[in-house]
């Protein structure tokens, strides 16, 4: 089962080196506002806003074949709570499942 071209697919898609510590770094190389997309649970929305994130989008980023990444609507309350007003939320995708 993990060897089905969409697994390959995904793996591909996704760079495991990535950390809060580059919000860090784009902010020493550019003025404009870092917004970080893909936030979908609280503990995800207090790291961002910490690594110093202008803003969250909430986003599966279109997760069409993974129907069980949890819709967008689902997960907006959690990230808006979490965020307390410190920074703007905007919402990306569906609002049923990734198949929307």
């Amino acid at each position: 089962a993990n060897d089905s071209g969409l697994a390959s697919y995904v793996a591909g898609q996704i760079d495991r080196t990535l950390s809060w510590k580059d919000v860090k770094w784009l902010q020493t190389i550019t003025t404009m506002p870092i917004l970080v997309k893909g936030v979908i649970t609280a503990e995800d929305t207090r790291l961002a806003i910490q690594a110093g994130a202008a803003g969250i989008i909430v986003s599966n980023h279109g997760a069409r074949q993974l129907d069980y990444v949890p819709a967008t609507i689902m997960a907006l309350e959690e990230v808006v709570k979490a965020a307390q007003g410190r920074v703007p939320v905007f919402l990306d995708g569906g609002v049923r499942r990734g198949t929307d």
